[in-house]
């Protein structure tokens, strides 16, 4: 009898520190991670967003930002610190429930890019003083294409400046004739392209 209570005894108190450990060393919320769009092709720029959500004051935040470094070529953002393919993010929040973080990057190479917010921790304030708690990480993929090309080679408009051609521009003609006095040597020619994305 004696040993079924110091038995009971023993569990009730396990369970008493589990359920402790469980409560205080629980996650917070996972990092939300978003795109500025969807479709990316070469030379585009795209703008990561991660945002933090624990719902509790912080005041400190920590992760990195993985990425291929092949794929894609970091810009500007809230890093700390930039090495080949991670970003180290170390910031101070002044007591925010919800922060974002931007990164902006250009596509420069056609394929895809895994980006992980990995080994993230934020400081808040506990009974006994700061305590640094973790939140979830997150992943996604960000795939870049080759730049879509155009049928539409076509000039919107055709100048000599201070000349006139012949015949008048046109979209569906090729060849002009431009008179000029002999001694000339040079004229300018501007053109631009129908399709904004083209060049001359």
């Amino acid at each position: 009898m004696k040993l079924f209570k110091k038995s009971a005894i023993l569990l009730f108190a396990l369970l008493l520190i589990m359920s402790s450990f469980v409560f205080s060393a629980s996650a917070a919320k996972s990092a939300v991670l978003y795109f500025s769009k969807n479709t990316v092709e070469v030379g585009d720029k795209v703008t990561v967003t991660v945002s933090v959500n624990p719902n509790e004051a912080m005041y400190g935040v920590q992760f990195y930002l993985e990425y291929d470094d092949e794929v894609l070529k970091y810009q500007s953002g809230s890093a700390g610190s930039a090495k080949a393919g991670v970003l180290e993010v170390v910031e101070s929040p002044a007591g925010d429930k919800s922060v974002k973080y931007n990164f902006t990057f250009t596509a420069i190479k056609v394929g895809s890019s895994a980006i992980t917010v990995k080994d993230c921790v934020y400081g808040a304030l506990g009974s006994s003083g700061s305590v640094e708690k973790s939140f979830g990480g997150a992943s996604a993929k960000l795939t870049v294409k080759d730049v879509a090309l155009s049928n539409n080679a076509n000039l919107k408009s055709l100048k000599v400046s201070g000349y006139s051609l012949s015949p008048s521009f046109s979209a569906s003609k090729t060849s002009y004739t431009l008179k000029v006095p002999y001694e000339t040597t040079k004229i300018n020619i501007s053109a631009t392209t129908d399709d904004k994305n083209a060049k001359v």
